[in-house]
């Protein structure tokens, strides 16, 4: 299996989710993609601007059948204690045609499809 794992780590989170019982916002102050098969990807750029907008972008060298995508995200209390809020490792095109199986993943899914070029399925194309 070809593997681009997507790492993105999100120090100050918060977030308002339907159903929740809190309010939340979210501020991410850094952010990472690291790639582990450096001869699949052409090229790859991760920059935050703001404090809200997450961009990222890759080319691939070949036509992607299958990958993995490890998410993480950190929330920062009061205390400036850090939290893990989420490790996970997921097969990547089975997430993407089944977004909506998971609320926090269909929430974020909603956003990118929403405003960003992302395949719904694989093959990724190179």
């Amino acid at each position: 299996m070809d593997q681009v794992v997507l790492t993105f780590c999100v120090i100050f989170m918060a977030m308002h989710l339907i159903n929740c019982k809190r309010n939340f916002t979210v501020e991410m102050v850094d952010a990472k993609m690291t790639v582990f098969d450096q001869d699949l990807l052409k090229s790859y750029h991760c920059i935050i601007y703001g404090n809200k907008v997450l961009y990222i972008d890759f080319v691939t060298k070949k036509n992607v059948q299958d990958f993995d995508m490890k998410m993480t995200m950190f929330a920062l209390k009061q205390s400036n204690h850090q939290v893990n809020v989420l490790n996970i490792t997921l097969p990547g095109c089975k997430t993407l045609s089944q977004t909506q199986r998971a609320n926090l993943l269909k929430i974020v899914a909603r956003e990118v499809f929403r405003v960003a070029n992302v395949p719904k399925k694989c093959p990724l194309l190179k």
